[in-house]
């Protein structure tokens, strides 16, 4: 059951607790210090979001924010008199974990590209697993790894931007490739390349999402 944690201030303990019947956010119960607040929230609920009391008189209001791609760049609104609680959507925690995922599928892709240059090395195959793609492979995976880092440690949009628009066009090039020598067309390989796209786009815009707040809130 997942179980997401706040606490009600700045460097305090997980006192909210909200846990969830699956990752669609269905029949979802809502706890402070062991106490039920709510139980059996629907998702349609969350996404329109609910409000609650708490013993001090203050009132939460909690919602599910989806990014571009469901599954992913997604999170709950937890607001306390019109205030997030640290770790809801729009703070620099919630901002960090997005960023820190973004970098680990840029990870999983570089090492995803590195595996198959070094099949490629020793590959007397055509197509992707051909000899003279083994660098191009390798240079990506290395390329892939240090804008992940970029986006983990400095949630720099620009390198995030910069690996979406590689993944594009990589995908462009190979289709391009494929269709022109006259190899077989590998429809799977687009779907896996439009979600690794999909899904970093809705991390691109969370993070876009809590800059521009930031910036907004300095100003």
């Amino acid at each position: 059951m997942p179980t997401h944690r706040f606490p009600l201030e700045q460097g305090g303990s997980d006192r909210l607790v909200i846990k969830t019947g699956n990752f669609k956010f269905n029949k979802a119960d809502i706890t402070l210090d062991g106490q039920s607040l709510l139980a059996g929230a629907t998702s349609e609920q969350i996404k329109q979001g609910v409000s609650v009391s708490l013993p001090d008189g203050s009132h939460l209001a909690i919602k599910l924010v989806a990014g571009a791609f469901r599954a992913q760049a997604s999170g709950l609104e937890v607001l306390r008199d019109g205030k997030p609680l640290p770790g809801s959507i729009g703070t620099p925690e919630h901002a960090v974990l997005t960023a820190k995922s973004g970098g680990q599928v840029l990870y999983f892709l570089a090492v995803l590209n590195f595996v198959a240059g070094l099949v490629a090395t020793y590959s007397n195959s055509d197509g992707l697993f051909a000899a003279s793609n083994a660098l191009p492979l390798i240079a990506m995976a290395a390329l892939l790894g240090v804008l992940g880092l970029f986006v983990q440690r400095k949630l720099s949009l620009i390198a995030l931007g910069v690996s979406i628009a590689i993944l594009i066009g990589d995908a462009v090039v190979s289709v391009a490739s494929q269709l022109d020598d006259g190899t077989h067309f590998n429809p799977g390989f687009i779907v896996a390349r439009a979600l690794f796209v999909l899904i970093l786009i809705g991390y691109f815009r969370t993070i876009r999402q809590y800059k521009l707040s930031a910036q907004t809130a300095h100003a």
